[in-house]
């Protein structure tokens, strides 16, 4: 049974107790891309997004955005990201996100991104991301996404 939150819909996919919402990622204008999504952990225990892989592209990173002033940098994500018991974890613009690089073939806005997340405990589980063009929200439809 899919795992629903008032303000988000349904999940896309399910591990364990977590549950993933809204994979997304803005159409790039070259060979890099970031991939956003919501995990909610609806367990009494944490779990940590350990990786992150896709057919769509040659290698696939967690990083974070980092504001300093007014640079913003990109930084890997050592050891994971924790997803809290009861907690959720957001990979948005300007935060958290997978970094696709050395895209396979360039990505159009509607076209669907493959990936594969791995969880510490939750074990692996395959999410499908439209490609949406960056002015359409991305995670602000969400709210309203009742797929």
């Amino acid at each position: 049974m899919a795992m629903e939150t008032a303000d988000r819909g349904t999940a896309v996919a399910e591990v364990g107790h977590l549950a993933i919402y809204g994979p997304f990622v803005p159409a790039p204008p070259a060979d890099i891309a970031a991939l956003y999504f919501v995990v909610v952990n609806e367990g009494d225990e944490p779990d940590r997004l350990i990786g992150i892989s896709s057919t769509a592209a040659g290698m696939t990173m967690l990083h974070q955005s980092v504001t300093d002033g007014d640079t913003v940098s990109m930084t890997p994500v050592e050891g994971g990201l924790e997803i809290p018991p009861a907690g959720e974890v957001v990979l948005a613009p300007g935060g958290y996100h997978a970094m696709l690089t050395s895209l396979v073939e360039p990505l159009e806005v509607g076209d669907i991104v493959h990936a594969t997340l791995e969880f510490e405990f939750a074990g692996t589980v395959m999410i499908e991301a439209t490609v949406m063009d960056p002015a359409s929200g991305g995670m602000e439809s969400m709210a309203s996404d009742d797929e």
